[in-house]
């Protein structure tokens, strides 16, 4: 992804459906994979894993405009050009372009405090739908985070697995430890293998009943317990 602000070593791609994007992969082969339709586009998340990290501050706040109306003041309207009533004999008359000032102040107003409004509910809108793309983004987060954790439960199943075999198998040889080199004590060679203190198959096992071989039988064994 080239047309987003984070670094392309940082980018870790997710789809909607938590599945990890491989680069190299175009998206075309997970839309297809994923059944996705022309009107529903493929959906992308791009998530910085600089910000994955522990201890890292968090992303810069949205810049949102204040959107401070700035109203005309109504001294302003005095240096208007004179009304043609001005100079009319009647009291009514001549307050008519007054009233018209005033009005037309607060229409002017009315427009300036309806536009910056109108402005700050497109704002909220804009920040809204942001939100909710975050928010997707996150629940695709955490169906990856399900997605990976279901995969470590199995590889520690397996590894429980291989590891009780294997400790049956260590506790097995520990427990006949004895018994296996006193049978191996019993097997005669054959004459013609047989040498100078040499005529069973156990005189050929370097040193098995020493001291320091069945002090590690002894330390295995309580480590097993």
């Amino acid at each position: 992804m080239s047309h987003t602000d984070v670094p392309l070593q940082d980018q870790v791609l997710l789809g909607e459906d938590g599945q990890k994007l491989e680069a190299n992969v175009p998206l075309a082969r997970y839309a297809t994979a994923a059944g996705q339709q022309k009107a529903q586009p493929f959906v992308v998340f791009v998530f910085n894993r600089q910000f994955l990290m522990g201890q890292q501050p968090f992303p810069r706040m949205y810049d949102v405009d204040a959107y401070d109306p700035r109203l005309p003041s109504l001294s302003l309207t005095a240096s208007m050009v004179p009304h043609p009533l001005q100079g009319a004999s009647s009291v009514i008359a001549r307050s008519l372009p007054d009233f018209e000032r005033q009005f037309a102040i607060h229409q002017r107003h009315a427009e300036i405090l309806i536009a910056a409004g109108q402005q700050r509910i497109r704002a909220c809108w804009d920040i809204l739908m942001c939100l909710r793309m975050q928010g997707r983004a996150v629940m695709a987060a955490g169906r990856s985070m399900k997605t990976y954790k279901t995969r470590v439960d199995e590889s520690c199943k397996d590894f429980q697995k291989k590891y009780t075999t294997l400790f049956e198998e260590l506790r097995g040889l520990l427990d006949t430890f004895e018994t296996t080199l006193a049978e191996l004590g019993k097997m005669e060679l054959h004459p013609t293998l047989q040498m100078a203190g040499r005529a069973t198959v156990l005189d050929f096992v370097a040193e098995p009943s020493s001291e320091h071989t069945r002090k590690s039988v002894r330390r295995t064994t309580r480590s097993c317990e």
